[in-house]
């Protein structure tokens, strides 16, 4: 057997699904850095890819021009992921791992629909107050757990853009009649104008509650930016060239998804699956403020906390199950780090041998292309150094794992198997 064949030994032998592509199903996979994310999750096994990620995903966020030009703050959830220590962890490492794909992917409510996760039920007014993180997702009434299709869109598009101008149109009305009363103002009101109020009076009606006259889903300009950031969204979807017949129904849209296990991570917990989801309004989702705002004092009760525990860590096991998956695959990396250490040597060797024949070299006929050789060689040692950054890696992992044992034996009174 040769060495190549023995250091392949104890490898997996590993069918990588093919890259996520936007398709008509599939519209808002536009960004390179979503992309990324659903193929750390779909072509592992583990979520330890993930949370190496999670450092640059708050580089992500803190570079992203868009948030920047909208003055929208991240510097919370930035910070959170960057000090990337065991509660993120444990965080990460507490929800299902295909709900953790489902999220990344923004398909939770479609998949959810279809039984293809399981989410944490939702708790009753007869259960113990048990906070957590919820994720909504969105799909239309009985079509499968799917969303709208481009034709759909294309008449929300266009009524989202008519409640503003209703709503502006309000606004001006309103203080026409604080300055001249109601029937001045009714007689300065243009056809246009008249038409878009009654168009938000319209949408309104289905709002429920007690009816009133100023729009119900915008209270002030401030507010409009955001709206317009969602209806960009909206229209980017929109892409006729993924559907030419427009009637492809969505998968992706913006469930009780994880559990927290100590009051004081309820923040972080928001701002991990915010990043995950990216849901930001001015990313792709409905949020628009920056998560965490939810501090732990909150929770009035610690039972529900312990009902946590007992669920993720003992009953479910859900921790313990991606724990375990993300031990195998450090594991997997150190033995495939040790191998490219002996490659390493290897190639070392042979390159101080070219460094002392270069003298021999240089009484070779013209045109032999001896610098070439030895650059190729120097490069991949270079190449190879570089890989032997996934050792630091892998290092880091094992400290928030020794942490984990320490509040899993806390509130259980035993610790897991992490090897």
């Amino acid at each position: 057997m040769s060495s190549s064949e023995e250091q392949s030994q104890g490898y997996t032998d590993t069918h990588f699904p093919p890259p996520a592509e936007r398709s008509a199903e599939m519209p808002m996979l536009w960004n390179e850095e979503h992309r990324s994310l659903i193929d750390s999750c779909t072509r592992n096994e583990s979520l330890y890819p993930l949370l190496i990620q999670l450092p640059k995903l708050a580089d992500d966020l803190e570079g992203n021009q868009t948030l920047k030009d909208n003055n929208f703050p991240v510097d919370f959830t930035v910070s959170a992921l960057h000090n990337c220590d065991w509660t993120m962890c444990a965080l990460l490492h507490s929800m299902p791992f295909n709900v953790v794909k489902s999220i990344v992917k923004n398909t939770f409510a479609y998949h959810d629909y279809n039984g293809s996760i399981q989410c944490f039920k939702m708790p009753t007014d007869t259960t113990v107050e048990v906070p957590g993180v919820y994720v909504v997702g969105l799909m239309r009434l009985n079509k499968r757990g799917q969303f709208l299709n481009i034709k759909e869109m294309e008449l929300l598009i266009s009524d989202m853009k008519d409640y503003v101008q209703g709503y502006r149109a309000y606004v001006k009305f309103a203080a026409d009649v604080a300055a001249n009363g109601r029937a001045t103002a009714k007689s300065n009101q243009s056809a246009e104008e008249n038409k878009a109020t009654r168009f938000v009076a319209s949408v309104d009606s289905h709002a429920g509650g007690s009816y009133t006259e100023k729009p119900a889903f915008i209270e002030k300009e401030d507010e409009i930016p955001r709206i317009e950031a969602l209806i960009a969204t909206y229209e980017r979807m929109c892409d006729r060239s993924l559907g030419p017949t427009r009637s492809i129904r969505m998968m992706q849209s913006p469930l009780n998804v994880l559990r927290i296990l100590k009051a004081d991570q309820l923040a972080l917990a928001e701002q991990l699956v915010t990043t995950l989801a990216g849901s930001l309004i001015y990313q792709h989702g409905f949020n628009s403020t920056e998560a965490g705002g939810t501090g732990s004092n909150t929770i009035v009760s610690e039972d529900g906390l312990k009902l946590n525990v007992e669920l993720v860590i003992s009953r479910l096991r859900i921790m313990i199950h991606n724990l375990g998956n993300s031990v195998d695959e450090v594991n997997l990396r150190q033995r495939f780090l040790k191998d490219i250490e002996l490659v390493q040597a290897q190639v070392q060797e042979i390159n101080e041998a070219i460094k002392e024949s270069v003298e021999t070299l240089q009484s070779l006929p013209d045109g032999f292309q001896w610098n070439e050789t030895l650059s190729e060689v120097e490069e991949s040692v270079q190449v190879l150094k570089k890989n032997l950054q996934d050792k630091e890696e892998a290092l880091k992992f094992w400290n928030p794992m020794i942490q984990i044992q320490g509040i899993i034996i806390k509130e259980i009174g035993h610790g897991i198997d992490l090897l």
